[in-house]
């Protein structure tokens, strides 16, 4: 089924501690609004070096809307309106970070896609 998005932002994340040797942790967040309304929130990372089953939290202006886990390096957060999930607004110079037990490992700013 094709929609159209009326509305489209994302974020590269990328490590907040840039003095970590060898630390090549990247992600991407996206947000996007559909002409129905429905709209999605999309987290992605990868090289995370922690341990697999690890628990991690997104924020989103520092407000917490999600949590994921890691499995090799590699974890995924999906927010969909329309699976009944809240998904919160998000706009431009909006800040998202992924933590783990409240350090900040990545993070990025929202711009228009």
């Amino acid at each position: 089924m094709f929609r159209r998005i009326v509305e489209d932002y994302e974020a590269k994340l990328a490590p907040v501690d840039t003095s970590r040797a060898g630390h090549r942790a990247r992600g991407k967040a996206e947000w996007e609004r559909y002409g129905n309304d429905e709209e999605e929130l999309g987290i992605r990372v990868r090289n995370l070096d922690l341990p697999d089953n690890t628990w991690l939290d997104v924020f989103l202006n520092g407000g917490l809307v999600g949590r994921f886990v890691l499995n090799g390096g590699y974890g995924v957060l999906r927010i969909k309106s329309r699976d009944g999930a809240g998904v919160p607004h998000v706009a431009e110079g909006n800040r998202i970070e992924v933590s783990h037990s409240g350090t900040a490992l990545l993070a990025g700013t929202f711009v228009p896609d």
